[in-house]
């Protein structure tokens, strides 16, 4: 019977309603079935009144369906733990589960007689279960697109998210994003779904904008035609393009090729550069989010409107459009795949290949989509040399220590083009009559490559491989197909985390079940006290081999000077080589290494223990430890990831000379050593071994306190060993 005292679901309308609808019934069938008005029942589905108890039950009687069965169901059900979630989330039944052990939780903690190990075993089945819940109840996830300069992200994402027009003859002209050869989006580009067509523009701070003209003006002052191009800047191609035609927008008499650079040579200093470009520019007064929504006309109309619109932005056309940082993207939901998920595409500024390091395309915000939980990687690549340098560097800098993410949450994408897989041959030498055989053999060449990466791995990593023509019209190309991949993906990394409830609600079942049973409770003492040995006599890190900044100066000696270069004038914070995001790799490695040994003797103790047919009734307990330990050494090594970045930057960026570094640059001897061994003199200085010191105590600290402890709570049964 449904308690009309509780909280009812804001949706309860709008659900009513589409109950009604799928049998096929009107509102006037409800209305006469109940001998109400039907204007109450239009209201009832409109959310404007609060239907009864009786009211409620009645409707779903008439419908009478499964579903409005289940419906009544889950109305009466208690949610304590939990918010709601929609009837027709796609998880429910997972979250009814993971709500109603957690609610068993409560009842078993309450029961006298209950031992405190128990207790504490009780309670790390429901952090997983409310932990994993959680996760499900959120619908959000991105799916990031990463590659290289010109590898053809854009298109790809245009074809596969519907935007593109195939009424233009030209294919280049197809999609509503602007695509070329390369150097084409200026930032980064979300794509989400909306009720309208519209974009939100993020503009670039006047920090970054200072950096850019300093960069600026200090290669491009005093350069002549013969040594222009031998003299690069940090700043990107698009954002120099952009800035030349904010200026001509800006004044439409300007008739120069490059009116940036005359602006360089009109003035004597950066000062006065500086106040030119942003008096001209008017950026002081273009700090402000932009946000525009299209009027509803016709679908090709607004994807027109859309089309030029983003031109306009992403290459500065107009002069009352700031200087992008990121561009948002809202399309009508239907232009993105099918999916009960509310999706974000995400085109990333491609990495430039030239001049590529290991270290240069460690960029922070790459790595922060594969570290994000709820965001599918897809690596792009070309089909002619996949996996391509970038991409393969790409993975084996980050590989190790990033396993779990690699495993669930990578995919590489192969990007053909025209004809190109047509025109290879077989291995016999013979060609290759169709795009399913050649991307057969592409797909057996790469995975030769990549298995070399994975051997670093103690699991096994298989990297899901898809190949995608956007040109193409057969259909082993077709954009639905290869959506439908990615959302599966997704699928299987939501399904993991339901499956994680399941297996946690199991494990406490059992706990409940055998609370008495002797054989239970001695194979759980006979666990706990091989466990307590282990950290009676293991408790600390292993001992440290190498400072955080050799990483980082190993790293630099493989950088173009240039990338050097950059980085000094920007101190530490370039495009190309970013100090800091190094220095946090390096201390999430250290990290790792120092953690391994423990980290691989538990589980050796726990596989050691799942054999031991003798300790069955504690198996469920094991494999949830097992689950668990990961994500607890996951927190330390991302915590020392943070702490290496927040500690050593402030100090480093400003007690460090960089300008003394950039002074260097052109005087006698190698530029890039000069800098290393500055670099080198500052963090070996006794004023810098308390950051050593720091940083070492307070991973030891959380290593303590959020690895251990946990693994201490699970064995606390009161009796010292």
């Amino acid at each position: 019977m449904l308690d009309s005292r509780r909280n009812l679901p804001r949706d309860l309308g709008q659900t009513l309603a589409k109950l009604r609808d799928d049998k096929g019934l009107t509102q006037a069938d409800i209305a006469r079935s109940l001998n109400i008005d039907q204007s109450r029942v239009s209201r009832i589905e409109k959310g404007n009144v609060i239907p009864t108890t009786p009211e409620i039950e009645g409707i779903l009687s008439t419908v009478g369906t499964e579903n409005a069965k289940a419906y009544g169901e889950f109305l009466e059900m208690r949610w304590d733990n939990i918010d709601r979630p929609s009837f027709w989330h796609p998880q429910r039944d997972a979250l009814c589960k993971a709500e109603t052990y957690l609610q068993k939780l409560e009842n078993f903690k309450s029961k006298p007689k209950v031992l405190k190990q128990q207790i504490n075993e009780a309670d790390f089945y429901g952090d997983t279960i409310l932990r994993e819940a959680k996760y499900l109840t959120d619908l959000n996830h991105s799916i990031a697109y990463v590659g290289k300069i010109a590898v053809g992200k854009t298109t790809a994402i245009c074809k596969l998210t519907g935007l593109f027009n195939p009424q233009e003859s030209k294919f280049n002209r197809q999609s509503i994003l602007a695509t070329a050869k390369g150097r084409t989006t200026a930032c980064e580009v979300r794509i989400r779904g909306g009720e309208k067509f519209g974009f939100i523009v993020h503009p670039q701070s006047q920090e970054e904008i200072n950096k850019v003209i300093e960069d600026f003006w200090a290669v491009w002052k005093g350069s002549t035609e013969e040594n222009a191009d031998n003299q690069k800047t940090d700043v990107s191609w698009e954002i120099e393009r952009a800035l030349r035609n904010m200026i001509k927008s800006a004044a439409d008499d300007i008739e120069s090729e490059d009116p940036l650079l005359d602006i360089v040579n009109q003035c004597e200093n950066l000062d006065t550069f500086r106040l030119e470009v942003f008096e001209r520019l008017k950026l002081s007064d273009k700090q402000k989010v932009l946000e525009r929504y299209f009027e509803d006309t016709s679908e090709q109309t607004n994807l027109e409107e859309l089309k030029e619109m983003f031109k306009t932005i992403n290459y500065s056309r107009d002069k009352d459009i700031p200087l992008p940082q990121r561009i948002e993207l809202f399309v009508p939901v239907k232009f993105l795949p099918f999916s009960p998920y509310d999706l974000e595409f995400i085109d990333t500024r491609g990495v430039d290949v030239e001049g590529t390091t290991k270290g240069s395309i460690l960029r922070q915000d790459l790595i922060d989509y594969l570290d994000d939980p709820r965001s599918l990687t897809v690596l792009c690549c070309n089909f002619d040399d996949a996996p391509g340098e970038v991409i393969y560097n790409f993975i084996d800098s980050l590989i190790e220590t990033r396993q779990k993410a690699f495993k669930e949450r990578v995919v590489l994408l192969i990007l053909a083009h025209n004809n190109e897989a047509l025109e290879t041959k077989d291995n016999t030498g013979e060609d290759i009559e169709t795009e399913a055989e050649a991307y057969k053999q592409k797909q057996d060449e790469v995975e030769r490559k990549l298995k070399k990466l994975q051997q670093k791995c103690n699991d096994a990593i298989n990297i899901p491989i898809i190949f995608f023509n956007a040109s193409s019209n057969e259909a082993i190309n077709e954009p639905a197909k290869i959506s439908n991949e990615l959302i599966k993906r997704l699928e299987q990394l939501r399904a993991s985390r339901f499956e994680q409830i399941v297996n946690a609600a199991d494990a406490l079942d059992i706990l409940i079940k055998d609370v008495e049973e002797k054989n239970a409770r001695e194979a759980h003492q006979e666990v706990i006290k091989r466990l307590k040995n282990y950290l009676k006599q293991n408790r600390n890190l292993s001992e440290q081999s190498r400072l955080i900044h050799d990483y980082l100066l190993e790293e630099m000696k493989k950088a173009h000077q240039r990338q050097v270069l950059a980085t000094t004038r920007r101190r530490g914070h370039s495009n190309s080589f970013n100090v800091y995001v190094l220095l946090a790799k390096k201390a999430r490695d250290i990290s790792w290494y120092r953690s391994y040994e423990f980290f691989s003797e538990v589980k050796g103790i726990i596989k050691s223990c799942l054999a031991d047919s003798e300790l069955k009734p504690a198996h469920s307990f094991l494999e949830q430890l097992n689950a668990n330990w990961g994500k607890w050494r996951e927190y330390f090594l991302k915590y020392s990831e943070q702490t290496a970045k927040q500690l050593f930057q402030y100090r480093l960026e400003y007690s460090f000379n960089w300008a003394e570094c950039v002074d260097e640059y052109g005087k006698e001897g190698k530029f890039r050593d000069k800098v290393i061994e500055k670099l080198r003199e500052w963090f070996e200085d006794p004023e810098q071994a308390d950051l050593h010191d720091i940083f070492n105590s307070r991973i030891e600290k959380v290593w303590q306190e959020q690895v251990l402890a946990q693994l201490r709570r699970l064995t606390d049964d009161g009796v010292e060993i």
